[in-house]
């Protein structure tokens, strides 16, 4: 087992803004480097990059974009960026652009995921990155059972029931042998206090991308 929740970031809020990728990768990922690190500067501005690749538009963005952007740019932090959690039309300014720079991610790397329900190599890519202290940001398929998850067993999510409703990304942090253990964007009042565990099952054949 492994339990990265030490230095993870506060639960974040994305409310109804189509921001989970950037959540995920520049708020919770990068927020725990940041902790873990020992780097100055407070959590990172979600709409810094999303708003780069969204032009005004409240649509998906995928996890190598947000990524991209954080390399080559850097990320915001949250106290100077005044647009704020929600606000997707206003571009970041140049000044905000200049701040980024002290907040770069140095690279990343995308997991070989093959979504099955008989092989395991999600969960051993998985388990392999967090072993060695690295948060693992996952893409996965959202049904109405997942929207509505208590906190109960840990906030375990056995696997889909309902509707589809789309693609989402959340942070992982943990494991052991009941699942896989993430940190959500939904706010804490979702799941165990903003967190659940995903069980092996639905990561295995439901993961469509990790990095």
């Amino acid at each position: 087992s492994v339990d990265l929740t030490a230095d993870a970031v506060p639960v974040g809020d994305q409310g109804l803004v189509n921001s989970c990728a950037a959540w995920a990768t520049d708020y919770t990922a990068l927020g725990y480097w940041e902790n873990r690190e020992g780097i100055i500067g407070g959590v990172l501005a979600p709409m810094y990059g999303y708003s780069q690749l969204v032009n005004g538009q409240n649509i998906a963005t995928s996890l190598e974009g947000n990524l991209e952007i954080a390399e080559q740019q850097g990320v915001d932090d949250v106290a100077d960026y005044w647009q704020g959690d929600y606000d997707y039309t206003d571009s970041p300014t140049s000044g905000e652009r200049a701040n980024a720079a002290n907040w770069k991610l140095t690279s990343f790397n995308e997991l070989t995921i093959q979504p099955s329900s008989s092989s395991t190599v999600a969960q051993q890519s998985i388990e392999a990155a967090l072993a060695a202290g690295t948060p693992v940001v996952i893409g996965i398929p959202v049904y109405t059972n997942f929207e509505s998850l208590t906190g109960a067993g840990r906030g375990f999510y056995a696997g889909p029931s309902g509707s589809f409703l789309g693609d989402h990304a959340t942070t992982a942090l943990g494991y052991d042998s009941t699942g896989l253990r993430i940190e959500n964007s939904w706010g804490a009042s979702w799941g165990d206090s903003g967190y659940a565990t995903l069980s092996w099952s639905f990561v295995n054949g439901y993961v469509e991308g990790a990095v």
